[in-house]
């Protein structure tokens, strides 16, 4: 049996591995006569247990390869990141309120663009850190009840459930339900972060980004943009995105997504007038 062991270590797949492998298996059946059974048949079973790993590690690594992600058409990978949604513009310079308690905080929450693309696919877990799928009472409603967690107490008053896990059907992705959103909030950030409330003072002093743009000092025009965005990440670095693909034959393909964001202004014209917003994109990629 060592005979045997020791030819069938020295297989490699190549073009003439049938050769190379029937050559080893009769010079090592030569020594050692006692074996009952022909070289032929051990020679069949070699050859079929190698085409059926061949097949096995094709199948599984053509599936990982053949999941895709994107956000509105564009693929989402690992060199570098992809713009999947954007945050709610605002005529006020930051998003900020106060909430009940006196606290600087604020929630902010965008379309859920994000879509998986792949063959075989039978369902789709979706989980986040340190943030929430807010998704529709009727989509909530065809989801598995067994495999969720989140805030789903009387869910009959909530316009939406904010769900922190959940698995869906492939062909029901929360991208192609209307209304679904992730959401994010800056709890964690602090309420007396000094970012929080220099960014906050600036919504109590300027009524909108072109009073700021026309009144501020050069210093706090140049911080305004590289602050918006240290605030968001400062929340998007806790936080990621896990899709996890169940597969027809239940093997399983986890990709996780990475994100942060990027602070821009735009404008746009209102009644003849030009009025300009601050934008937050917010970008994934392949963590």
């Amino acid at each position: 049996m060592k005979n045997y062991k020791n030819a069938l270590d020295k297989v490699r797949a190549s073009e003439n591995f049938k050769a190379q492998t029937a050559e080893m298996l009769i010079n090592a059946t030569a020594k050692k006569r006692r074996f009952r059974f022909a070289p032929a048949a051990a020679i069949a079973a070699c050859l079929a247990l190698v085409i059926a790993l061949g097949a096995f590690f094709a199948t599984n690594l053509g599936a990982k390869n053949a999941l895709v992600i994107t956000a509105n058409a564009a693929e989402i990978s690992e060199n570098g990141y992809t713009v999947i949604a954007n945050l709610p513009a605002s005529n006020s310079l930051v998003n900020l309120e106060k909430n009940e308690t006196g606290g600087i905080i604020d929630v902010f929450h965008t379309d859920f663009n994000v879509e998986v693309k792949g063959d075989n696919i039978r369902s789709l877990t979706y989980s986040m850190k340190n943030g929430a799928f807010l998704v529709t009472r009727d989509y909530f409603a065809r989801l598995d009840k067994y495999k969720m967690s989140g805030n789903t107490d009387n869910i009959s008053t909530h316009e939406k459930i904010a769900l922190n896990k959940f698995t869906a059907e492939y062909g029901s992705q929360p991208s192609k339900e209307i209304n679904n959103e992730i959401a994010f909030t800056l709890r964690n950030v602090g309420k007396d972060s000094s970012l929080v409330k220099w960014l906050y003072s600036l919504n109590k002093n300027y009524k909108s980004l072109e009073e700021f743009e026309n009144s501020a000092d050069g210093k706090e025009k140049a911080q305004l943009l590289d602050n918006v965005e240290k605030l968001y990440n400062s929340v998007l670095a806790d936080s990621d995105i896990k899709i996890t693909a169940e597969l027809n034959n239940k093997t399983r393909i986890e990709k996780k997504l990475a994100l942060c964001a990027q602070a821009r202004v735009e404008s746009s014209e209102a009644n003849g007038k030009e009025i300009r917003f601050i934008v937050v994109d917010l970008k994934a990629k392949l963590a």
